[in-house]
């Protein structure tokens, strides 16, 4: 169970094994907190530097507005990971491997599906698997009427 910071709503997350096994490993600090404690900036700046050795360095472009005009940035990708990173990764894995969205949405805090959908980034192998899909789907009554009539 936690509070949040940005609402102060309490939100009761589910951990997984691996996770309560690291609380666990922490249990009992003299500090009073579940885990060691650091910084944003320095957990980032630690993420980059995973990111780096796992050698996530696909060139990506990010654009901003300055202004009327817009600026393109292309920096390997392992530059752009951080904290919020990894919110919006649990968001798209959770929904790709088929949890409902109104159970992330209570896992994450998020209030409506707009905001959760924000967070949502569909990878183009699941846009290729899932429209695969779609064809057998429509596939299969077309073929099957189809060969009776031989």
């Amino acid at each position: 169970m936690l509070t949040t910071q940005k609402t102060g709503d309490l939100l009761k997350v589910p951990l997984s094994p691996v996770a309560q096994g690291i609380l666990a490993r922490y249990a009992g600090r003299a500090d009073g907190r579940a885990l060691p404690v650091i910084s944003n900036q320095k957990t980032n700046a630690h993420l980059k530097t995973l990111g780096q050795l796992a050698r996530i360095d696909t060139p990506t472009t990010t654009t901003q507005h300055k202004g009327s005009e817009r600026v393109a940035t292309t920096r390997p990708k392992h530059e752009l990971i951080g904290t919020h990173t990894t919110r919006r990764t649990f968001v798209t894995l959770a929904l790709e491997e088929g949890m409902r969205p109104e159970t992330l949405m209570r896992i994450t805090g998020h209030k409506d599906y707009k905001m959760l959908h924000r967070y949502l980034k569909i990878t183009d192998a699941v846009v290729q698997d899932e429209f695969a899909q779609y064809l057998e789907r429509q596939a299969g009554p077309v073929l099957q009427i189809a060969g009776r009539g031989r």
